[in-house]
């Protein structure tokens, strides 16, 4: 599966921004990725959708969620602005930033 192939998946269900496939060191899916609309509408419109199939599997859609980063010197209610789940590859991070109501992560089943 390419992210050109998801942008095609996902545009059925509203105007696709990017599109991001996880993969591992060896540059092999891990069978997730994201997705982000550029609406916050577009995005939970999709979560509606029973059955999302990819290549004969399931897809299960689920907002990408913020995360507490990991640091014990520093306070939970510093860590508000984390995200959940994402690589710490730089063109992420800046895609992120200001858009996470709007990214809706997906898995193979």
């Amino acid at each position: 599966t390419t992210e050109s192939e998801l942008h095609q998946l996902f545009a059925a269900y509203g105007n696709v921004k990017a599109t991001k496939i996880i993969l591992d060191r060896a540059g092999v899916s891990k069978g997730y990725g994201f997705v982000t609309f550029e609406t916050e509408e577009e995005a939970r419109r999709i979560q509606k959708e029973a059955d999302i199939i990819l290549k004969d599997k399931k897809l299960n859609i689920a907002p990408a969620i913020k995360k507490q980063e990991i640091n014990p010197l520093a306070t939970i209610s510093a860590h508000k602005d984390s995200f959940s789940n994402l690589p710490t590859n730089r063109y992420l991070e800046e895609a992120i930033v200001g858009d996470w109501p709007k990214m809706m992560k997906f898995k193979a089943l």
